[in-house]
């Protein structure tokens, strides 16, 4: 991909690792954190890692949306970052952008987009815990490997288990980077 097809796409939980491989992939990252009190902060993170503020207007331009390894549990209920993270997912899921949660940002994404029936990623060692957590939701679980991910057209939603691959790290990264390049490819 070249510098003008450069596709805009919105990270909550990045780690430098998948940011870089975002930048590799033709994405600019538009990185959100969650700030102390529950709150969605957004900078732009350029390739000389410079960081810059980002307005809603910015957002509303960004072509995707990944969340990495966010766990439901860091944003309570009715805390700001729920609600704008739940509008964001909305909005996109509308328009038709892809939406992408790695880990376990699997469960907080299946809540915030409830009767979608999202197809999402369940590893052979799923707790029951968390397999319950998605049952709630509606969500299809689809059995996937570490080294894959799964890819739910109708929803436009990418997942994979990161964290939740039962200790696999190689085959964990390596589902991750097929996610990324896909996501980058489909935004």
């Amino acid at each position: 991909m070249g510098n003008n097809l450069e596709r805009r796409i919105i990270v909550l939980g990045g780690t430098p690792e998948i940011i870089q491989l975002i930048s590799e992939f033709g994405g600019e990252v538009l990185e959100l954190t969650i700030s102390s009190d529950y709150r969605l902060v957004a900078t732009k993170t350029k390739r000389e890692t410079e960081s810059v503020s980002v307005t809603t207007s910015e957002i509303d331009l960004c072509d995707a949306i990944l969340i990495n390894e966010v766990p439901s549990s860091n944003l309570p209920t009715k805390s700001p970052a729920r609600s704008d993270l739940k509008k964001i997912l909305e909005k996109f899921h509308q328009d038709a952008r892809p939406i992408a949660a790695i880990g376990q940002s699997l469960i907080l994404v299946a809540e915030l987009l409830p009767d979608r029936s999202l197809e999402v990623a369940l590893g052979k060692d799923a707790t029951e815990n968390y397999r319950a957590s998605l049952e709630k939701t509606d969500a299809l679980l689809t059995a996937c490997p570490a080294d894959d991910f799964i890819s739910d057209r109708l929803n436009k939603t990418l997942t994979a288990l990161g964290s939740l691959s039962g200790g696999h790290p190689i085959a964990s990264k390596t589902g991750v980077q097929r996610l990324l390049r896909e996501l980058v490819e489909m935004a």
